[in-house]
């Protein structure tokens, strides 16, 4: 004959017009499900230990602020992603009023990832953009990419509309509908091996005193 399998449901609940104290060197709590109606209260104190809470979702939430510190360190983990969303329902951009801010009165700011991409944008549709490639590449683009720099591995690429300025181990190239040099004292173009100087259109050379040698 089979054994009956018995099931205990227990219902546990805490009401009280005062303080309710839970003490204890360890707490456990394994519950499936957790509801409150209402408090105006709540604090967990472990000055000499650990304070874990692990579920399957975990959500703080408070009309007003909700503030995490730490004496020491404060550390978030995740084996998948940390997501940070802010609405900015009441802020003014442009105001200098940050809806994110980080500050630190001594010490440096690190930003890492091992193996991937950092990606931050920002402006108006966001038409600002900066990105660290895998291979550690650097691009700054703004205007919806009318001006870009790009730092890669093998050159430095400047870039405005039509006109660019490139440097790589082979020399320094600049290009644009139009190219001005200006020196207010003394200008000097020189090649070491050789100069040339050509003009599909008019070459014109102009001077107070002009010496060719």
């Amino acid at each position: 004959m089979a054994t009956p399998l018995l099931r205990l449901i227990i219902i546990v609940n805490i009401n009280a017009k005062t303080n309710v104290n839970v003490k204890g060197k360890t707490l456990n709590f394994n519950v499936s499900d957790v509801s409150f109606e209402k408090i105006d209260g709540f604090s967990v104190e472990s000055p000499l230990g650990r304070v874990a809470m692990m579920g399957l979702g975990i959500e703080l939430g408070s009309l007003g602020k909700v503030g995490i510190s730490g004496g020491t360190e404060v550390g978030l983990m995740a084996t998948e992603s940390i997501k940070q969303s802010i609405t900015g329902l009441t802020s003014v951009p442009g105001s200098g009023l940050y809806v994110a801010e980080t500050n630190v009165t001594k010490g440096d700011i690190g930003l890492t990832t091992l193996l991937g991409a950092i990606d931050l944008k920002g402006g108006a549709l966001q038409n600002g953009t900066i990105g660290i490639g895998v291979a550690g590449s650097i691009s700054l683009s703004s205007l919806f990419g009318l001006a870009t720099i790009d730092v890669g591995l093998s050159s430095i690429a400047l870039s405005f509309g039509a006109s660019s300025i490139t440097l790589d181990a082979s020399g320094v190239s600049i290009s644009g509908p139009t190219i001005s040099i200006e020196g207010i004292g003394t200008t000097e173009v020189k090649g070491t091996a050789s100069l040339t100087l050509e003009s599909t259109g008019v070459n014109t050379i102009k001077g107070a005193t002009v010496m060719i040698n």
